[in-house]
């Protein structure tokens, strides 16, 4: 027994607007800032539509597992893998073998439904890092695929039960993942973004509109349908209006800083709630909504949400030098809605017709494709990119030199907003650069802009016999204070305060020590004030503090561009990339260094003491010394400690330092 619902135009015309929400945040456009919201207007109308379905279905006793997903696998599979073999030959030819390693492990992750998972360990959505993946997006699919391998038994096992018991019981969970929700973005923020735990509620709110209108026979188009007719559709007009201010208002005053999901994520939801409820072919939002313009381009929709993102993220590999213009996303867009055009049309479409891809062909076709994808996948993982092919062996030899220095690769920097195998705490301030063993004791304290400067510390460290614990987490500035630039609270914010908290119990213990931070990020508030502040009390109490200067900061990822450029057989331009961005931080650098000059126990170490004076951004090989625009590579933070070594700062450096004792201090 086939049962299918009544079709609403106006629920297409909300996919259309979600889509787009979506489409126009990766395409980086300010003024939709929160399109990210999109995906969860999506969940709410998917969670409705497969709740009416599995209840229509169990009522007339015709509900199968077997037919509810192989529903699925029509729904999902044919377009997903159509756009998954055309992402492989550019991914082949366009990435780096670590990249290329990174996606065939993507492509694994998205076959067995675990993109999410994989993506929470790897990438965080809202900082930039994904968007060069071309598979960034699938997160959502498999989200969604594993709230539906658990739903359908759950909600039948609850429905043997009364309507009120089965109220109760939806009420409970939703409520328990709302509160997961908050708490994981509060402390776990990139899990609370990408799990199921904190992402089912929202699920749950489509969910319940299908609960409310099937038990009680309400059409949702018309939930105020107790009322008089004319009553009614005032209602009706004013709910549907709202939720389409809300979705609406998600898009434009929501952006990456804003703490989600959690309280943030009622705005779309709720909205998207309101519209199913409320909205009519009879009513305004419902007309609008229902236009053919909308309503054809909701059909389209999931094609062209699985198109959009590897479009941009290879549009931005592509260009070396800088991101992609908003002309080019515009041409991109159109791109996408004609590919999707095509995808509806030629696989998404004949696919979900039974008459014309019989069963035994889906699953058979299915199967094959998934192992095949599997099978390039591993053999991606396995090769570590394939390295040795297509050119690749010259292009190893520069990967060594873009890493970033944190304890998952031997050095000292406690990422735990990025690392949540890390635990808050005391082993974030146990590490040190350079021998145990020696009378000179010094302390490296800061944020990521710090950690940075680790092997700097080691190079100098092992050399003069200096023994120097580095204490460095994300976002966490040098300061007494519990002011903080990172979200909070979070586990970063946790670890920050403990860290200051140690610091400021055992400041007696170090003859010197090192400041580093973010300072242009600082600059643009009163941030840096309070870092002058801080300065100027250490050294009122006889502390010796050597202050770093930020390293030059550029308009786009300097060591994506520098991969780019061999990928791509072309000469590296380190003079193509832009430095406005570095305005702020050359202002902070002079603000440190006057300081250090009406302060005789403030040593500035200056930018000219250790990179190229004339600006030129590369070692002595034509390397760049940035890492990602901002911070520098290990390679780099050795190669500019050498050069250091090389100035007369240095000496007079270690001549302070040889002066310094704890003893020496302030009681």
């Amino acid at each position: 027994m086939n049962i299918t619902m009544k079709y609403r135009p106006e629920i297409d015309g909300l996919r259309a607007l979600a889509v787009l929400g979506v489409i126009f945040f990766h395409a980086g456009f300010q003024w939709c800032s929160g399109g990210y919201v999109g995906v969860d207007v999506f969940f709410v109308i998917s969670g409705w539509i497969i709740t009416s379905l599995i209840l229509v279905e169990s009522q007339a006793g015709c509900f199968s597992f077997r037919d509810f997903y192989l529903r699925r696998v029509r729904r999902i599979l044919p377009s997903l893998f159509f756009v998954l073999l055309w992402c492989l030959p550019l991914a082949w030819f366009w990435l780096a073998p670590q990249e290329l390693s990174l996606f065939f492990t993507t492509v694994a992750a998205v076959i067995f439904t675990v993109s999410n998972i994989f993506f929470m360990r790897k990438i965080d959505y809202f900082n930039g890092d994904g968007d060069t993946n071309p598979l960034l997006h699938a997160w959502s699919l498999s989200l969604e695929e594993q709230f539906y391998l658990l739903y359908p038994a759950f909600l039948l096992a609850i429905l043997k039960y009364k309507k009120r018991t089965v109220a109760v019981v939806v009420s409970v969970v939703f409520f328990a993942s709302f509160a997961v929700a908050v708490r994981w973005q509060a402390y776990y923020p990139v899990a609370a973004f990408y799990l199921l735990p904190s992402r089912a509620w929202e699920l749950l709110v489509g969910a319940s509109i299908a609960i409310y209108s099937v038990f009680y026979k309400v059409k949702v188009d018309m939930a105020c349908s107790a009322l008089p007719a004319g009553l009614r559709s005032i209602f009706n007009e004013i709910g549907s209006f709202v939720g389409l201010a809300l979705v609406v208002y998600s898009f434009f005053a929501l952006n990456k800083s804003t703490p989600f999901p959690g309280f943030a994520a009622l705005f779309p939801t709720c909205g998207a709630a309101l519209i199913i409820l409320c909205a009519s072919v009879k009513g305004l939002v419902g007309r609008l909504l229902g236009h053919p313009i909308f309503s054809g381009l909701g059909l389209i929709s999931y094609s062209a949400y699985l198109w959009h993102q590897p479009l941009f993220a290879f549009a931005r590999i592509r260009s070396i030098y800088a991101e992609p213009s908003p002309a080019d996303f515009v041409w991109l867009i159109i791109l996408t809605l004609l590919l999707a055009t095509l995808s509806w049309g030629l696989v998404e479409r004949p696919f979900r017709n039974k008459l014309l891809v019989r069963t035994p062909t889906l699953v058979v076709s299915a199967s094959a494709v998934s192992a095949l994808y599997l099978s390039i996948g591993w053999g991606g993982i396995a090769s570590h990119g394939y390295p040795q092919w297509v050119g690749r062996p010259a292009l190893m030899a520069h990967l060594d030199q873009f890493e970033f220095p944190t304890v998952q690769n031997g050095w000292c920097f406690y990422s735990v907003d990025s690392l949540p195998q890390l635990k808050v705490g005391s082993n974030g301030v146990t590490c040190t650069l350079g021998p145990e063993n020696t009378n000179k004791r010094g302390l490296l304290f800061g944020d990521s802009f710090a950690g940075h400067y680790e092997p700097f510390w080691r190079e100098l460290a092992n050399k003069n016999q200096l023994a120097i614990d580095s204490i460095t987490t994300n976002w966490c500035y040098p300061a007494f204070t519990r002011t903080f630039p990172g979200p909070e609270p979070s586990r970063a914010y946790d670890q920050c305060l403990f860290n200051r908290d140690h610091v400021a119990a055992h400041l007696k213990e170090y003859d010197f020590i090192v400041l580093a931070a973010n300072w242009g990020n600082l600059g643009n508030d009163a941030r840096l004030r309070e870092v002058l502040d801080f300065v100027q009390l250490l050294a009122n109490e006889g502390m010796f503090v050597i202050v770093m200067a930020s390293p030059p900061v550029y308009d786009t990822n300097v060591g994506d561009s520098f991969l780019r450029a061999k990928i791509f057989s072309q000469p590296f331009d380190m003079d193509r990339i832009g430095t406005s961005r570095d305005k702020p931080y050359a202002l902070a650098n002079e603000q440190l260094k006057a300081l250090s000059i009406r302060e005789k126990n403030v040593f500035f170490i200056e930018r000219s003491t250790m990179f190229d004076p004339q600006g030129s951004g590369l070692d002595d090989d034509g390397k760049p010394l940035s890492l990602d625009g901002k911070h520098i590579s290990i390679a780099a933070s050795i190669f500019v400690a050498n050069h250091f070594e090389r100035s007369p700062s240095y000496r007079i450096l270690m001549a302070k330092l040889a002066q310094t004792s704890a003893g020496k201090r302030k009681d």
